[in-house]
């Protein structure tokens, strides 16, 4: 599935289109589970896809914009979470759940936990955890801005970075801090951020991978080890992706890269 500049297309491995769901918003990355998929537009749309031929479901309109991927709930078969404005909203199917205010923006996508409990960050100092009711759980203060859209292994720590280059790893039920990766302390000579701006990417031994503003990208094994540092020399803006030996990154310049282990 494809979100591309003229909506939803899905195509075959070999690249062959199936159909087309048009939309006037641009599109975040789909959500799948099974044959159930639900796309996020910027213009706040949520819209529920028949994978088997493209047909729309249904469309909730959360009325702001959006710059955020939608999250499904592997607990719930109705439940999606979707960011926008300064709000994380919950929805079941096409109706709005609850929304819970953020104090800021929010330019990132929420994560679900394997328990069905939400982790969402944004442009406030917090990541906080909600229950699928709607009530948080716990708030902690990164002390940084977050462009890093929080994903959570399936023992249940949620890993995010942040603007100071910091990756952070907690416990989503207790909100207790397991790991914190410190990035470089020094800024590059462009004065661009160090920020990272991805999203965090763990393999089966809970090593870490993420890529930065600053154009590196990082392994850090589970026990803080440094696995690799590469310059790439372009802004990573792609989340990374893991395939058997490969970790998969896509950065500005149009560039994709596979770095085997």
């Amino acid at each position: 599935l494809w979100p591309g500049p003229d909506g939803l297309t899905a195509l075959t491995a070999q690249g062959k289109k199936l159909w087309n769901l048009p939309e006037k918003g641009s599109l975040s990355s789909p959500a799948v589970d099974g044959t159930r998929v639900v796309v996020g537009a910027s213009n706040g749309d949520v819209i529920g896809v028949d994978v088997t031929n493209g047909t729309a479901l249904w469309t909730t309109h959360l009325n702001g914009t959006s710059y955020g991927s939608v999250a499904l709930s592997p607990k719930d078969p109705h439940r999606a979470y979707q960011t926008v404005d300064d709000q994380l909203v919950a929805l079941d199917d096409d109706k709005v759940a609850w929304r819970a205010g953020l104090d800021e923006i929010v330019e990132v996508s929420p994560a679900v936990a394997p328990d069905g409990n939400v982790i969402v960050g944004g442009n406030a100092p917090y990541e906080r955890a909600f229950s699928p009711a709607g009530k948080q759980l716990w708030r902690y203060d990164r002390q940084a801005e977050t462009y890093s859209s929080p994903v959570v292994t399936e023992d249940g720590i949620a890993y995010f970075g942040d603007h100071d280059g910091v990756v952070t790893g907690i416990d989503v039920e207790s909100g207790g801090v397991l790991a914190r990766y410190l990035g470089p302390t020094k800024r590059p000579k462009d004065n661009r951020s160090i920020g990272i701006w991805t999203s965090t990417v763990i393999d089966a031994h809970h090593d870490v991978y993420w890529g930065t503003r600053s154009g590196h990208v990082r392994g850090v094994a589970s026990d803080g080890r440094e696995l690799f540092d590469l310059d790439v020399d372009a802004t990573v803006d792609s989340y990374p992706a893991l395939t058997d030996g490969l970790l998969v990154v896509g950065l500005t310049d149009g560039r994709l890269l596979g770095i085997a282990a």
